[in-house]
């Protein structure tokens, strides 16, 4: 009987603590990123998560639901406190569609619209069809020029070739352009593996004979020509 009643008292005491918000979370320490989200990171825990109640795998998968967040290891403190090791996802490139400018990562999902994240490359000339943080991106009239882009991002990031980091599209053409004046039109941007490869021979060669101006076209896969500009 004595059991019992410590154990209805014992509830009791639980449940008000409970009540009372003795419980809540009201502490939370992470890494800060550079993306400003901070208040998103909070807004999710503090007030909102329980010591007793919201396990460590649930407060994990809500912080996973912040667009910049790509992973996360989560610790509770007794009483009120979480502690959190973030990952955050790599702003890969900002495609701009007159006053709309949204930051993808390297898949071409939607990270952030209209803040200022800083990336290595942005992209003028597309037309967005449809843009959500934490979706996919969609270009209007072309599924592939997307990832297209992504993947010549990351061979001119492994080329080690000194690109400017404005990169136009224009009536279906992509074009970089290189520091010391060489403009180069990749076209629609498919093939790029081969397009890109005809680019770095054709570059490598100018550079062998000083020329460090002009446009290289390699839109056609099988006919890379270079055209020198007076």
């Amino acid at each position: 009987m004595k059991k019992f009643v410590l154990i209805i008292l014992l509830i009791i005491v639980l449940v008000l603590m409970i009540r009372l918000d003795v419980f809540s979370i009201k502490n939370v320490s992470y890494n800060v990123g550079l993306y400003g989200d901070q208040d998103s990171i909070e807004s999710v825990i503090v007030g909102e998560m329980n010591y007793l109640i919201h396990s460590k795998s649930y407060i994990k998968d809500k912080v996973l639901e912040i667009p910049m967040i790509d992973s996360v290891t989560v610790e509770k403190k007794f009483p009120n406190t979480v502690k959190l090791n973030i990952i955050y996802k790599e702003p890969f490139l900002k495609i701009a569609d007159n006053k709309i400018k949204v930051i993808i990562d390297g898949e071409g999902n939607v990270l952030a619209i209209n803040r200022d994240i800083k990336t290595k490359f942005s992209v003028t000339g597309l037309e967005l069809s449809y843009y959500k943080v934490n979706n996919k991106l969609k270009i209007h009239n072309d599924r592939e020029i997307l990832m297209n882009l992504i993947m010549l991002i990351k061979l001119i990031n492994k080329s080690g070739i000194d690109i400017n980091n404005k990169i136009d599209y224009n009536n279906n053409n992509v074009y970089i352009y290189t520091y010391t004046g060489l403009k180069v039109n990749f076209g629609d941007c498919s093939n790029i593996e081969e397009k890109f490869n005809n680019f770095v021979n054709i570059y490598h060669d100018l550079l062998e004979k000083d020329i460090d101006y002009g446009e290289i076209d390699v839109s056609i896969t099988d006919l890379p020509l270079f055209r020198k500009q007076n």
